[in-house]
C-alpha cells in the first residue's frame, strides 16, 4: 500500500500547525507495517469512534461513552500507535471513505473472503427460540441471551473493561501468565490443539497459543462459544499466531450440547484429514482445554460433569474461577457485590428486557446474595427484575403476562474459594494439579487433569502446591 492511499482518509483534516505535524509523524509508522488493509479499516474505525465519543461527551451519555472507550482500546491495540485525536476535524464521511478504500485495494490483499464455522444444533434457530420461550415461562433468563446483539456485546465489553480484574489488575494478568507458562511447559508433544470453551474475544487463548508456538509446537485452535460473533472475533484474534487452516470455530451451547465430546472429535478430524501420516509422529495432537470466566454463570452441578466428560486421560484443563476474598466466605461475597450492583451492569442486564418490550418504569432491578439452591455450600449474586405493574410480552404467537409483584431472574454469578473449586472439580473426576491466586483473592487459575489412582501432594508445574483449603 502506498502512503498517499492511507493519507486519503485524512483529506479534510485542516492544514494547520496542530494537525498536520502529528499526521506527518503518525502515517509513516502505520505505513511501515505493510498491512494496508488492516491499517485503513482500523484507522477509519478508530477515528470515526473518536468523533462519536466527542458527540457522546457533549450529550452527557456516559454509558455509550464507556462502550466507545472499549472499542477505541480494541482498535488501538491492533495499530502500531494510536492516531492523534482528530475527532473535531474529521468529516462524518470518514468511515464510508475507509470502506471505499478497502474495496479499492482489497483484491490485492492476502485475506480470506470466507470463514468456515461449525454450528452445533444447540444453536440452530429452533433451539434458540425454544430456549428463549423457556426462559420466559420459567422466569429464569438463560445467560446466553445477554450476548445476543451487538449492543449487548458492546455494553458487556464496557462493563468488563471497567470491572474485571483481568483488565485492571496487573497482578491478575501475571497470574494468568504463570498459568499459561505452566500449561505450555506441560505439553511435550510436537503438535497441540487448544480448545477454548467460552472463548470470548480470544485474547487469553491467543497469549497461550503464542507461548506454545514460540516453544516450537505446531498449534491448532477451536474457539467455542454460544455467539457466532464471538468465535469469529476469537478466530481473527489468533490468526497472527495460528494458520487459518488450523482454526476451527465452533458455535454451540455448552449447557445443552450433550454430544460435545463427539462433536469436538469431528472438528479435530477436519485437521487430521489433511495430514499425511508420518512414521513416529502421532496422528492426534495433544489437547489443551481452556475454560476462562465461564463457571460463575452456570449451575456447577450441571456444567462440571459436562466439562469433565470433555477431558480425556492425557488432556490438560486450564480453568479460572471468581473467588470470594478473605477468610470469611459470606463477608467476601458481600465485599464484591459492588462489582455487580452498579450502573454499567444494570444497563447491560436491562437491555434484554427492554428489547422484549419491557419498560424501565415497569419495575426495578434488585441484586441479592443467595445460597446455592443445590446446597453446594456456595453463594451467588443474583439479579431479578421485580414488576410493579402489569406487562405483556409477545414472542411470535406466544404471549407472556407479567403481573404486579412477579419477578424474573435475569442473572446470577457464583463465587468460590480455592478449596471449594478443588472439592467440586474432584466430585466430577478432575484433579487440580496447580493453582495461582491473585493477591486480592478475587480470581484464581487452576491447572487440572482427569483424576488418577495416585495423586501427588505437590505440583511440579511451576505453580503453587495445592494446600489445605482456607475455607
Amino acid at each position: 500500500m502506498k502512503l498517499p492511499l492511507l493519507s486519503r482518509l485524512f483529506e479534510d483534516v485542516p492544514d494547520n500547525p496542530f494537525y498536520q505535524p502529528r499526521l506527518a509523524r503518525w502515517l509513516p509508522a502505520v505505513n511501515a507495517t505493510g498491512n494496508g488493509l488492516s491499517a485503513i479499516f482500523l484507522t477509519a474505525g478508530y477515528l470515526f469512534i473518536q468523533r462519536k465519543k466527542s458527540d457522546c461527551a457533549s450529550q452527557n451519555r456516559p454509558l455509550d461513552l464507556a462502550a466507545l472507550d472499549v472499542c477505541l482500546c480494541h482498535r488501538g491495540h491492533h495499530l502500531p500507535s494510536a492516531p492523534p485525536d482528530f475527532s473535531t476535524a474529521i468529516g462524518s464521511s470518514l468511515l464510508f471513505r475507509g470502506l471505499v478504500l478497502l474495496r479499492q485495494i482489497g483484491e490485492n490483499q492476502p485475506m480470506s473472503a470466507v470463514a468456515n464455522v461449525f454450528i452445533h444444533a444447540s444453536q440452530f434457530p429452533e433451539a434458540v427460540r425454544r430456549d428463549l420461550l423457556e426462559s420466559l415461562r420459567t422466569r429464569k433468563v438463560n445467560h446466553k441471551f445477554h450476548y445476543d446483539s451487538v449492543r449487548q456485546t458492546q455494553k458487556w465489553l464496557a462493563l468488563h473493561q471497567a470491572c474485571s480484574p483481568s483488565r485492571n489488575d496487573t497482578d491478575c494478568q501475571a497470574v494468568y501468565e504463570r498459568g499459561f507458562e505452566a500449561a505450555a511447559a506441560r505439553v511435550k508433544a510436537k503438535r497441540v490443539h487448544l480448545i477454548g470453551l467460552g472463548c470470548g474475544g480470544g485474547q487469553k487463548d491467543s497469549r497461550l497459543l503464542k507461548l506454545l508456538r514460540d516453544s516450537g509446537k505446531e498449534v491448532s485452535y477451536t474457539p467455542c462459544d454460544v455467539s457466532t460473533a464471538m468465535v469469529l472475533t476469537a478466530r481473527r484474534t489468533v490468526l497472527t499466531v495460528v494458520p487459518e487452516k488450523n482454526c476451527f470455530p465452533l458455535v454451540c451451547d455448552l449447557a445443552t450440547a450433550d454430544d460435545l465430546p463427539e462433536v469436538l472429535e469431528k472438528v479435530g478430524s477436519a485437521r487430521r484429514a489433511d495430514r499425511t501420516p508420518r512414521r513416529g509422529v502421532p496422528t492426534n495432537p495433544a489437547r489443551l482445554v481452556t475454560f476462562f470466566g465461564m463457571i460463575p454463570n452456570f449451575e456447577p452441578q450441571t456444567i462440571l460433569p459436562r466439562l469433565a466428560s470433555l477431558i480425556q486421560a492425557q488432556d490438560s484443563l486450564l480453568f479460572s474461577a471468581n473467588l470470594a476474598p478473605g477468610p470469611d466466605f459470606a463477608a467476601g461475597v458481600r465485599r464484591i457485590l459492588p462489582q455487580y450492583d452498579n450502573p454499567l451492569t444494570r444497563d447491560w442486564l436491562m437491555t434484554f428486557l427492554l428489547d422484549l418490550g419491557v419498560e424501565q418504569t415497569d419495575g426495578e432491578l434488585r441484586f441479592v446474595i443467595e445460597d446455592d439452591p443445590a446446597g453446594n455450600d456456595l453463594k451467588r449474586v443474583a439479579a431479578s427484575f421485580h414488576f410493579n405493574r402489569r406487562r405483556r410480552v409477545e414472542i411470535e404467537s406466544e404471549a407472556f403476562e407479567f403481573r404486579r409483584g412477579e419477578s424474573v431472574r435475569v442473572f446470577f454469578s457464583y463465587r468460590y474459594t480455592p478449596g471449594r473449586v478443588r472439592q467440586l472439580l474432584g466430585k466430577s473426576g478432575l484433579a487440580v494439579q496447580a493453582e495461582w491466586i491473585t493477591k486480592s483473592e478475587e480470581e484464581g487459575v487452576f491447572l487440572c487433569r482427569r483424576k488418577q489412582r495416585r495423586n501427588c501432594s505437590k505440583s511440579s508445574l511451576g505453580g503453587a502446591s495445592v494446600p489445605a483449603s482456607r475455607d
